[in-house]
């Protein structure tokens, strides 16, 4: 599937941009900002806060954060960017030009 057929007639949200480009939508998968190997959030005991692991490597480094990933089309290169702005932060996509963004302060 792509951009233009799943955000069509859809509104932005505050501090959003849909995407301006039409390029297909990757698969929903995260990788580790460390090693690159796939990961998985796992949810606590309870439905508590739960840690993201390794999906099926004994890579162990300590603590495990997904690498940075397009709301829009699952873009997880160097092109997308989370950025600090004075209201809001956002992550916006340079394969297919969206940008999500979350209010911040108050």
């Amino acid at each position: 599937m792509k951009t233009s057929e799943k955000y069509a007639g859809q509104r932005a949200g505050n501090y959003c941009t849909l995407p301006t480009r039409d390029v297909e939508i990757l698969p929903d998968t995260r990788f580790c900002d460390t090693c690159g190997v796939q990961v998985d959030y796992q949810p606590g005991p309870g439905g508590g806060m739960g840690s993201w692991v390794h999906v099926g490597s004994a890579s162990e480094h300590g603590y495990i954060s997904p690498k940075t990933r397009c709301t829009y089309c699952h873009n997880q290169e160097s092109d997308v960017v989370y950025r600090q702005h004075a209201w809001y932060d956002a992550v916006e996509c340079g394969r297919c030009g969206g940008v999500d963004g979350r209010a911040i302060g108050d």
